[in-house]
């Protein structure tokens, strides 16, 4: 296997990171750096404006998954606790701020830096390099996750987008399991509630999140976007824990809010009437809100609830 260590910044050149635009509604970003060059490309289009996507990932092959390595090597983390703490102010009692820790190695190669294609052929033809890239991406996530634990924050997510349409069981055991567990537990040494954001198919994952020591599950999605259940999830895998999600991300903009209004009763039903309790559950869309969804809908979705708390 590589040898595996990160280095410090002063021992190694600068990267240079430029953005330039590409196209109407596209930019490129490289990362120049004294063993090779990255390139990313995201575009932006109406429909979400806010969050760019991507149309060329920045690894590519084994040879950039070096080269980011090198880029894991140089970086450090420094704590900037601003940003958090006006949001805190501006938000004062009306609801609770959270932040966000760095995704589990896997995860982020997947959902951002490589995609699950060219993932899945670098896992088959250089084990070794991606075990050592991973080992590094850790190193430096808890690193993050250490700073994050001297911030006035009081709940923690790790947005994984966990689903077995993109992550085997196996390698789910193999690698997020371990990883996440370790950021559970910088997180609890400091008191902080640490949930992980798992918006896809989860059901090929019951066996493995039972042994997750994350306080909760997130924004959890049934069918069609998901496949969870989740009166059964609250009462196998997530017993005990926090469980939020239950609303099919699609109903928002295809129930009245009458049919609403009645989905969410059956919702809750499930739950209660599976699971036995209704704590800990936070009732929420499975992942989004879908652009344009009605505030009448939307509305009937507290409404409902409110009068379902005050019935049972």
């Amino acid at each position: 296997p590589m040898p595996v260590g990160r280095s410090r910044p002063a021992d190694n050149p600068p990267i240079e990171i430029g953005i330039e635009r590409s196209s109407e509604r596209g930019f490129r970003v490289r990362y120049e750096t004294p063993v090779g060059t990255l390139t990313e490309e995201f575009r932006t289009n109406p429909e979400s404006p806010n969050i760019p996507w991507f149309t060329k990932r920045k690894l590519q092959s084994i040879e950039d998954v070096k080269i980011f390595m090198y880029a894991l090597e140089t970086a450090r983390c420094e704590p900037h606790f601003g940003p958090f703490e006006r949001a805190v102010e501006r938000l004062a009692d009306d609801g609770l701020v959270t932040t966000s820790g760095p995704a589990s190695p896997m995860e982020r190669l997947i959902n951002i830096d490589m995609g699950v294609e060219a993932l899945t052929y670098a896992l088959n033809d250089d084990p070794d390099t991606m075990e050592a890239c991973f080992a590094l991406m850790h190193e430096a996530h808890l690193e993050a996750y250490r700073i994050i634990a001297e911030s006035p924050a009081e709940v923690v997510i790790s947005y994984e987008n966990t689903s077995t349409t993109l992550t085997s069981p196996a390698n789910y055991r193999r690698y997020d399991l371990r990883h996440c567990n370790d950021y559970a537990a910088v997180c609890r040494g400091a008191g902080k509630t640490y949930l992980t954001h798992m918006c896809g198919r989860l059901s090929g994952l019951a066996e493995s999140l039972t042994l997750g020591q994350q306080d909760g599950f997130i924004d959890i999605a049934p069918a069609p976007t998901g496949d969870v259940r989740m009166g059964e999830a609250k009462r196998t895998w997530a017993r005990g824990r926090v469980l939020a999600g239950g609303i099919d991300a699609t109903a928002s903009t295809s129930l009245s809010p009458e049919e609403m209004r009645r989905y969410v009763w059956e919702v809750l039903d499930e739950v209660r009437e599976e699971a036995g309790t209704l704590r800990k559950f936070v009732l929420g869309t499975g992942d989004a809100l879908p652009k344009g969804a009605p505030l009448p809908t939307l509305c009937a979705i507290s409404r409902a609830t409110r009068e379902y708390r005050a019935v049972v």
